[in-house]
């Protein structure tokens, strides 16, 4: 039985009585809008060494191993795909693509986010890429983050993988 505020939903999912606001039920889009999901690498993916890695939430968990999404994306893609979704807008978590600042891109990071992207375009959704979503390497966080200049030039060399 589901529960909304402490009162029975029954079978419904919302409460009784709710209904959208005149404006919400008017609300059209235009035929070639773009729906679709997001994600955060650091939320979803798990497995990952960035400066969020051991904070604890309020629930008492962590991103340690999230969701599992590193290793189950192409289930999530089929997923996203028999709901209908036309895009997807993920982000890239860029302590698996560079361990040091300056140092060479992970291969086999690069390969992966490439079979990803392959599978989304193989589903006919649109990939949508955020290349920095608020999570650092260790190397960035322990460097003072992006309040040191030289962060960005220690990152410029990551971008060589865009050419995809």
């Amino acid at each position: 039985m589901k529960t909304y505020r402490g009162e029975s939903l029954g079978n419904s999912t919302k409460p009784q009585g709710v209904q959208p606001s005149a404006e919400i039920s008017a609300l059209k889009f235009p035929n070639d809008f773009l729906w679709g999901t997001s994600t955060a690498a650091t939320q979803v993916d798990g497995h990952i060494l960035n400066e969020w890695t051991d904070f604890i939430a309020l629930d008492g968990n962590n991103c340690r191993r999230a969701c599992d999404y590193f290793h189950r994306y192409r289930e999530d893609i089929a997923l996203m795909q028999s709901l209908g979704v036309k895009a997807y807008r993920m982000s890239v978590e860029w302590s698996r693509l560079q361990s040091q600042p300056y140092a060479s891109l992970n291969k086999t990071e690069i390969e992966r986010l490439r079979d990803l992207l392959d599978c989304l375009r193989e589903a006919d959704i649109t990939p949508m890429v955020v290349l920095h979503h608020f999570s650092n390497p260790l190397w960035i966080y322990h460097n003072g983050g992006w309040t040191n200049p030289a962060t960005v030039p220690a990152l410029l060399i990551g971008i060589c993988f865009l050419d995809y």
